[in-house]
């Protein structure tokens, strides 16, 4: 979501969701100088860039959620806070991308856009302490994390649940690092991060009669050898495509080699017969 310049401004006065991957992680001076105001912590040009990029595609991704759960999507969640944030208290507070809801559930939504190659279990592994954040200022149970995949151009989404032992060494975390804050005594990250705790997930979830986990499991089964057999044949087709040919076809695929080399592999709606005309050769090959 676009953050206004008095959301900006009250996040000094707290821990927000943002901020989440740092305290756990151990990152704690850089964060502090900018809570502080020692070092106001300013983007790239290419960090500024794709931040603009996921703002714009976040719309997107809202509305492809709506359209996959059958719903509809709050955009418009109020800034929301737990804690005083006065001497001895730490503040947490969540701008919320998003609140889905329809007759049968509700949960918040966490959008994002990846330009990156890592898989949908791999960026919810790295949201993790951003969506824990989430559900513990709004006192929810679930959060859903939907990605659109830029290089891809591909929709995936993963509901993680709430771990409140998590939550309650994550608090504990927070409550150490404003401390700091409120002191001026800046953290040394080497320090904090031979000490800091690690948050280790320990629960065990029984999905059994959930009914929605039994629709995507039948899913992920029915599919997966599908899409096993979809890429070994993706494969095979480019190996028989010879290294002198830069067009071939036949039984409804076609594969065109670009100036670089790279293969691209398609459906063949309609034979390419000028390109045809204009090789050299044209081999053909028959059963054997």
């Amino acid at each position: 979501m676009v953050i206004t310049p008095e959301q900006l401004a009250t996040r000094k006065q707290g821990i927000g969701s943002s901020d989440a991957k740092k305290i756990v992680d151990g990152d704690w001076l850089a964060l502090w100088k900018d809570k502080t105001g020692v070092e106001e912590w300013k983007p790239t040009v290419q960090q500024q860039f794709a931040m603009d990029c996921g703002t714009a595609l976040e719309p997107v991704i809202l509305n492809r959620t709506a359209y996959r759960f059958q719903g509809t999507i709050n955009s418009k969640i109020p800034t929301a806070y737990i804690g005083e944030g006065g001497p001895g208290s730490v503040m947490l507070i969540s701008h919320a991308d998003g609140y889905f809801s329809n007759a049968e559930e509700s949960f918040g939504v966490e959008a994002k856009a990846h330009g990156g190659y890592k898989d949908i279990d791999e960026l919810v592994e790295y949201y993790m302490p951003q969506l824990q954040h989430h559900m513990i200022v709004h006192n929810e149970q679930r959060w859903l994390l939907a990605v659109v995949f830029g290089q891809f151009w591909r929709f995936d989404y993963q509901m993680v649940v709430r771990d409140q032992e998590w939550c309650d060494q994550y608090m504990e975390m927070c409550a150490d690092f404003w401390a700091h804050v409120e002191s001026g005594f800046e953290p040394l990250d080497d320090g904090v991060k031979k000490g800091a705790k690690h948050i280790i997930a320990k629960k065990a979830v029984d999905f059994t009669g959930h009914n929605q986990w039994a629709v995507f499991a039948d899913d992920y089964i029915l599919c997966k050898e599908s899409a096993g057999l979809f890429e070994e044949a993706k494969a095979g087709l480019k190996e028989l495509m010879p290294d002198d040919a830069s067009y071939a076809h036949g039984h409804g695929m076609q594969i065109k080699r670009a100036k670089n080399g790279a293969l691209t592999i398609k459906p063949e709606v309609e034979k390419d017969l000028d390109a045809i005309a204009n090789y050299e050769e044209v081999v053909k090959y028959n059963d054997r």
